[in-house]
């Protein structure tokens, strides 16, 4: 999907380009190329957002389990055994959630 995305992008600069290489002085042309420019930095600012939002979100839920560590370290009983296995299953989620960020971003 992403891939697509890129390609429709370089696509659309492709065209921007060539209208530019073609203007003919137009100024109503040089109006629709520059709208068409907008719509792509736009398009990549959505993208962006949206990769820094996956990424807030890994790093805030990081801190969270740095945080339950930090607090299993202070106890040492048994009761500590069940929130340790708990941190270790939110631990294995973030893990699965890097690796899906990682592997949307190498699409």
């Amino acid at each position: 999907m992403a891939d697509q995305n890129n390609t429709e992008l370089l696509d659309k600069l492709k065209d921007i380009e060539s209208a530019l290489q073609n203007n003919s002085g137009d100024t109503a042309e040089l109006k629709a190329v520059v709208h068409e420019l907008k719509n792509v930095v736009q398009s990549l600012d959505k993208e962006l957002a949206i990769q820094s939002e996956k990424q807030s979100h890994l790093f805030f839920r990081i801190e969270q389990l740095q945080s339950e560590i930090n607090l299993l370290e202070d106890k040492d009983d048994k009761a500590s055994d069940r929130h340790r296995q708990l941190i270790e299953n939110a631990l294995m989620a973030v893990l699965g959630g890097v690796i899906s960020y990682v592997f949307g971003l190498l699409k």
